[in-house]
């Protein structure tokens, strides 16, 4: 489950605003039930922006905060699954997956990790190693061509991801990250035909 905090004009920083999201948080988990699914992708630029904040501050905050949440996935066995934003993206805070794995760490739970989304090498040099080196908290996968296009034309780097993905056994789920308003079917189909292709090479 994505996208949770699309228009809610809510503010993980701001103290009026925690606990309407800890209530937010209960309901996604109650929908994740009924859907039967164990994930939930956070990204959400504006509703992690630290504003004036310092990062010193903003990370002490974040840590207090999913500690206090991690509860709540473990009671029903909910992976909540943060990702990095690219700074292209409006992300002001956690645009780097070094910083984001140290997070996780902090908050030291089974249920809190990581999803790996390479937007992170769109506009940036492909190394390998931002996925091996953090691979013991990465929960989940997405694959996403800039601008969550169609995978009908993949870019060269994730090619390359894909082939390193396949060199690991600790992950076997992966996921397609498209975005697309007017919904192209024919689009659609050759995007899982050239993943499949990609990811079988």
């Amino acid at each position: 489950m994505q996208g949770i905090f699309f228009k809610k004009n809510l503010n993980l920083f701001k103290t009026k605003d925690k606990k309407k999201i800890i209530n937010h948080f209960k309901l996604v988990i109650k929908l994740c039930k009924i859907f039967k699914t164990n994930k939930i992708i956070l990204g959400s630029a504006n509703f992690r922006d630290p504003k004036n904040m310092n990062f010193n501050d903003a990370d002490h905050n974040f840590v207090i905060f999913f500690k206090h949440l991690n509860k709540f996935f473990i009671k029903d066995n909910i992976y909540l699954c943060i990702e990095t934003i690219p700074k292209r993206y409006g992300e002001k805070y956690i645009y780097n997956i070094s910083h984001l794995n140290t997070l996780i760490s902090k908050i030291n739970s089974t249920n809190i990790k990581i999803n790996f989304d390479t937007s992170i090498y769109h506009y940036k040099k492909f190394e390998k190693n931002r996925f091996i080196n953090n691979l013991n908290n990465i929960k989940n996968i997405q694959i996403s061509q800039p601008n969550f296009k169609y995978f009908e034309s993949p870019t060269k780097k994730n090619v390359k991801f894909l082939k390193v993905f396949k060199t690991q056994q600790k992950i076997n789920k992966i996921s397609l990250e498209i975005i697309d308003n007017q919904f192209n079917k024919l689009k659609f189909l050759k995007s899982l035909r050239n993943f499949k292709t990609n990811i079988s090479n």
